[in-house]
């Protein structure tokens, strides 16, 4: 029952950090993170398997509470043009960037370009806790953020395609592979069409249930399901809990009485652990300390922002908004290693490689947080 112990000393430990940052003014996740990181590579006192397991739920919980409490999905629709703006910029930048400055460095044309997708991918999921925590994700910049994570998504999954085939074969992605993207996309289009119509049936009959808190464990349930649907048609689990959450704030249990349970049990269990996991998961070798992980970190960090900053002023944010999205837009995470296992997988990239990315995605998800805060302070357009 080793696991057990983990979990105590991890939920412990990522409150007290999460304190203390809080009261330095600074997110509470970076407190979890933190305490990860200490618990796991440093200290070696928690083994990062017991805890995956509630840091995935932890993961899909804190998606579905954006989509379930903080967005209003008319008024996010109204920010689709800065939306798409940033998430096509946002991917297309740091992908040229990461290409060329792999072929710099004299990797192959294969290396070159799995580099280059995993640059363009986006976790947002940090710079969520920031906004939520600063009460600034309804606003005009935190619905752009939203829309351009779900852009950054589909173009992605088209970009891995064509990577993976190209990387592997030399050749571009078959009309098959290509028909079998689509289909996915398509398919969880239709299931989120039927979810909207079916949830709510089904909640509605949960009310009748005379089992403690089966309403409760209704909700969850479809939560998990459209999470699972989502990956299983290629596309990211959080996307499935979000959207999840955006249907079930439009039936009967979007109420302050749910809402306060699903707050109990996610922000005093499941979030923490999340944000710890991603602590553990950093890894730090000798390897990885090199003049490619120093120009790594500052391509992705700065064609990311640059991106963003211009697709926000071109659309018509102001400047603080601009640099409120370039910053949120820039941590790398769960989508940018899944892109990498695949590149390491069929030969293409190499540990050391591996490596810099994972000090790239410590680097982005310590740092967003530390940037974006200043921003979020004080009133933004809503």
């Amino acid at each position: 029952m080793e696991f057990l112990l983990d979990l105590a000393l991890v939920l412990i430990l990522a409150k007290v950090f999460g304190e203390f940052f809080e009261r330095i003014e600074m997110p509470e996740l970076l407190g979890a993170i933190v305490a990860g990181f200490l618990l796991g590579p440093i200290l070696g006192l928690v083994d990062i398997n017991n805890i995956a397991a509630f840091g995935q739920v932890g993961l899909i919980l804190l998606l579905f509470i954006v989509g379930f409490e903080e967005v209003n999905l008319e008024q996010m629709l109204r920010n689709k043009k800065s939306s798409v703006m940033a998430g096509l910029f946002g991917s297309i930048l740091p992908l040229i960037a990461g290409y060329l400055l792999a072929q710099y460095f004299g990797f192959g044309f294969g290396a070159s370009l799995f580099i280059g997708v995993a640059l363009a991918a986006t976790s947002i999921t940090i710079s969520l806790g920031s906004f939520i925590a600063k009460g600034q994700l309804n606003t005009r910049v935190g619905r752009t953020i939203l829309g351009a994570s779900v852009v950054d998504d589909i173009v992605g999954l088209f970009l891995l395609a064509f990577v993976v085939s190209m990387a592997a074969t030399g050749a571009l992605p078959s009309l098959g592979e290509l028909g079998s993207i689509v289909f996915g996309m398509v398919a969880f289009a239709a299931i989120f069409l039927v979810a909207g119509w079916l949830f709510p049936k089904l909640v509605a009959i949960s009310k009748r249930f005379e089992a403690e808190e089966a309403q409760f464990s209704v909700t969850i349930v479809l939560v998990i399901l459209l999470a699972f649907l989502a990956d299983k048609l290629g596309l990211s689990t959080v996307l499935g809990a979000f959207l999840a959450g955006v249907i079930l704030s439009h039936t009967s249990i979007g109420t302050k009485r749910f809402s306060g349970k699903l707050d109990v049990i996610s922000e005093g269990f499941f979030i923490p652990l999340f944000f710890a996991w991603v602590g553990l998961q950093i890894v730090v070798d000798a390897s990885a300390l090199s003049m490619f992980t120093l120009a790594l970190v500052a391509v992705a960090l700065a064609s990311k922002m640059i991106a963003c900053y211009g697709a926000g002023m071109l659309s018509g944010l102001n400047n603080k908004e601009s640099l409120a999205l370039g910053i949120g837009m820039i941590p790398r995470g769960e989508v940018a290693m899944v892109i990498l296992v695949l590149g390491t997988g069929i030969g293409v990239l190499s540990a050391s490689v591996f490596s810099s990315f994972l000090i790239l995605i410590f680097v982005s998800v310590f740092l967003t947080p530390v940037l974006l805060s200043p921003l979020l302070s004080g009133k933004l357009p809503k």
